[in-house]
């Protein structure tokens, strides 16, 4: 599962924007995605982009879940 308009965010940056990306395989990516909603939500971020990030979160744990897990390389 991609996050939802994972590619139309890429296309809004500059060529010389850094960009970090976390694989559901990462064992923080969940805890950091919804760290990111709460954060995020605090400054104002609409409800429903940081509904979207924690679903994307639930749906890497389950990810996790069927084919495990490992720290960052």
């Amino acid at each position: 599962m991609a996050f939802k308009g994972h590619d139309d965010c890429l296309k809004k940056g500059g060529g010389d924007e850094p960009v970090f990306t976390l694989r559901a395989r990462d064992v923080t990516a969940p805890d950091v995605v919804r760290l990111w909603a709460v954060n995020a939500a605090s400054r104002g971020v609409s409800v429903e982009k940081c509904r979207e990030a924690c679903e994307c979160a639930t749906s890497m744990e389950r990810w996790q879940e069927k084919h495990g897990t490992k720290l960052p390389d």
